[in-house]
């Protein structure tokens, strides 16, 4: 259950609650007004009791597309479409139009055929981006976890819509978590686990999360006996976790490096267990995620502007064509020529120049005349805006996107280190925006990772002043170009040369004594370089956070960043080979020798 504490801004929960078992029913204290945080997501019901939990399943759809909620639909479509400046125009034509006094069609409407076809067509183009949103969301909704049964042990697969708070989930190597958790056990033996947060912040770096210290010494117990688990109400901060467990009378602080948020993938861990704290709508995730915007593109922008400067035109051009009906019109010479009323009553016997003002139709109300002829001329030029491009740019983008997701030049694919094909396929999210794709006005970065494919390569080296190492990188490779410098050939591999990963490093041939070997001096024990040389690659094998990673029986190693495995497989390639990290304990093999050093204490990178 959840409550608010009087006078504080925490949320309990209460306590771990077995699959299968009812619910608890949530409750919540009456609190001041002034103890409810910022962030807290507003919520129906009575203050005291509140209408409780939200379920894990997610909805990122505009509309809800069930027979009861159909009719709420076209109203919704039709707000979205009338944002368009032509389709307004078109419907205050259609009410011009079935005004008798002013309609030149007879009161027909007959600009609403088109308009009406102009809205279906749109209408489906929206159902059909937003069913691919509802196709999305059921593929996340139904994705696989795992449950575990806190009276057997049992693990049973479930589906992330069906799970609650207070159920504990046991989430494996690369798979994605389904709902926020504190992670209470972990297969590391130090409790460490690594989390890949690309969905939340666009990071494909690794971050480091841990079991909390108390916990990890006999998680298994606080699984068995249950804890209470206090946390703060549900927030938009991803960076930050405040919350304590208890478990009997001892209380320990929970923080964000304790917490595994919805939507990060587990990775360089074989499994974790952790307990649900938020679900659903109040996932950080969730709550980071707006309400979806009425996006228009810069061309729908475009066009609505130059139709506003036609219906300006237009509507000068009427505003003249009705002045002028007034100033002419009203002439007496005018009024008695019945060629151009028409005799009243269609009756030639009565007419008579004399009194011809009779057979006229424009009263005597000059201003109402006026206005009567304004409207009259916009009917006669309403196709100063044509009502076919709306049509014609929806298909287009229809089209569009069509072309765009089936073109090859716009797939990626690609092996990892497992040997798994990672497809990367055109997407077009929003119909609306596919003409803006590559029109990038800025470019705002705070570091080049993030423009570029944060691959990295270990080629070159300088140690105790000696550079080792053939070729230019690719800054320099850059830099030579805009400066219309020659640039080096690549040099390629000698025969016989080892093949790392992340490794591309070209030793000078053996024969060339006026450039240094690496390979020479880290093979020669009595060359006065080579202690330095050793010390290099040896730090490069032991201070590092790499997790070694087996799949099909081969080992690979897995790094929060792509620098730190970079350097890590070069010292491989200098047969000085990381292989386990136990506790304090680092094992690392130097030329085919087994060595284990103790680590003194650990500088965590913080940003």
């Amino acid at each position: 259950r959840r409550r608010v504490e009087r006078g504080t801004l925490l949320e309990t929960i209460l306590p771990l609650r077995a699959p299968g078992a009812p619910a608890l029913s949530p409750t919540r204290l009456p609190c001041p007004p002034q103890a409810k945080l910022k962030e807290e997501p507003f919520r129906d019901g009575p203050p005291s009791t509140g209408p409780g939990l939200p379920k894990n399943k997610v909805t990122t759809s505009l509309y809800t597309w069930n027979i009861f909620q159909i009719w709420a639909i076209i109203p919704l479509d039709l707000w979205r479409q009338f944002h368009r400046a032509a389709n307004v125009y078109f419907l205050i034509i259609i009410v011009l139009q079935m005004i008798n006094a002013i309609s030149i069609t007879g009161g027909l409407p007959t600009v609403a055929p088109p308009l009406a076809l102009i809205l279906t067509v749109t209408f489906c183009k929206d159902a059909y981006e937003d069913y691919r949103r509802h196709v999305a969301d059921h593929a996340e909704n139904v994705t696989v976890t795992h449950q575990v049964d806190l009276v057997t042990g049992e693990v049973k697969d479930v589906h992330w819509q069906d799970v609650e708070v207070g159920d504990v989930i046991e989430i494996r190597n690369r798979e994605l978590i389904a709902a926020d958790v504190v992670v209470v056990e972990s297969s590391d033996p130090n409790g460490l686990c690594f989390v890949m947060t690309a969905n939340l912040d666009g990071e494909t770096n690794l971050k480091q999360r841990k079991v909390h210290t108390d916990m990890k010494h006999d998680p298994k117990d606080v699984l068995k006996r249950g804890a209470t688990v206090q946390c703060e109400l549900p927030n938009n901060r991803l960076n930050t976790f405040e919350g304590t467990y208890r478990t009997g009378t001892a209380s320990h602080s929970l923080g964000a490096e304790n917490v595994l948020l919805r939507g990060t993938q587990l990775r360089n861990t074989e499994s974790i267990k952790g307990v649900v704290i938020y679900t659903g709508a109040e996932s950080k995730i969730q709550m980071n995620n707006a309400a979806p915007p009425v996006k228009m593109s810069s061309m729908t922008k475009l066009c609505n502007v130059e139709t506003l400067w036609i219906i300006t035109l237009q509507a000068t051009f009427c505003l003249v064509a009705a002045a002028s009906a007034v100033t002419l019109n009203y002439r007496d010479d005018v009024k008695c020529n019945m060629y151009i009323w028409g005799p009243k009553d269609n009756d030639l016997s009565n007419w008579d120049r004399a009194n011809c003002i009779q057979h006229t139709n424009i009263g005597e109300d000059k201003v109402a005349y006026f206005f009567i002829k304004f409207f009259n001329y916009v009917l006669i030029f309403t196709n100063f805006v044509p009502i076919a491009h709306v049509l014609t740019l929806d298909v287009v983008k229809l089209m569009q996107s069509s072309f765009m997701e089936n073109d090859l030049k716009m797939y990626h694919e690609f092996k990892d280190l497992f040997g798994v094909t990672q497809e990367f396929p055109m997407v077009a999210r929003t119909l609306e925006l596919s003409e803006e794709l590559g029109m990038v006005d800025y470019v705002f970065s705070d570091k080049t990772g993030t423009l570029t494919c944060n691959v990295m390569e270990f080629r070159k080296c300088s140690i105790q002043g000696i550079s080792y190492g053939l070729g230019t990188t690719e800054i320099g490779r850059a830099y030579r170009e805009r400066n219309n410098m020659p640039v080096e050939a690549e040099v390629p591999p000698l025969p016989g040369d080892k093949q790392t990963p992340n490794v591309n490093f070209r030793d000078p041939d053996p024969s060339d004594r006026s450039r240094p070997s690496l390979s020479k001096v880290i093979s020669d024990p009595g060359n006065p370089r080579h202690q330095g040389v050793h010390d290099f690659f040896l730090s490069l094998s032991l201070n590092h956070e790499v997790l070694p990673e087996k799949r099909d029986g081969q080992t690979f190693l897995s790094a929060s960043n792509p620098d730190e495995a970079a350097l890590v497989y070069a010292a491989q390639h200098f047969d000085r080979r990381f292989h386990e990290r136990k506790m304090d304990d680092v094992r690392v093999s130097v030329e085919g020798v087994e060595q284990s050093f103790t680590v003194l204490h650990n500088l965590e990178f913080s940003s």
